[in-house]
């Protein structure tokens, strides 16, 4: 957990629950959270291989690059990467590869603006999912 941390580094890591080879019998038992992050952190080049969240964001202007998760399987009841935000936050996930697992998104108040990026055209929806051009 990075609590009151200010721009903390973590790269060039292999984080879980218990070791894994591939599958693993205990994977619906997993109950643990790789990194917890709690504002203004990067995270670059690391894999999550076992925990029932791979990372979950409390905190603003925090950037995720090259991260890996493959922890509990969102059919099993997983998240790879969890966002409770409120406010106007900024958590940026570029290149992030999450292998059966999802991004969930909590947002803790009503000025919500997406942007989301599809193959080759990025789209904004609004609060009121009213679409916006770039």
């Amino acid at each position: 957990m990075v609590q009151g941390g200010h721009e903390t580094y973590i790269r060039n890591s292999f984080l879980g629950q218990r070791i894994t080879a591939s599958r693993s019998p205990d994977e619906r038992k997993f109950s643990g959270v790789g990194i917890s992050l709690m504002g203004n952190n990067a995270i670059t080049d690391v894999v999550i291989f076992s925990a029932a969240v791979g990372i979950a964001v409390t905190g603003q202007a925090n950037i995720l690059t090259g991260v890996h998760c493959y922890n509990k399987a969102t059919g099993f009841g997983g998240v790879g990467i969890k966002l409770k935000l409120g406010g106007l936050t900024q958590t940026r996930s570029i290149g992030c590869y999450l292998d059966y697992t999802a991004i969930v998104a909590e947002i803790l108040q009503t000025f919500l603006r997406w942007r989301l990026w599809h193959k080759s055209f990025l789209i904004i929806v609004d609060a009121d999912y009213s679409l916006c051009l770039p």
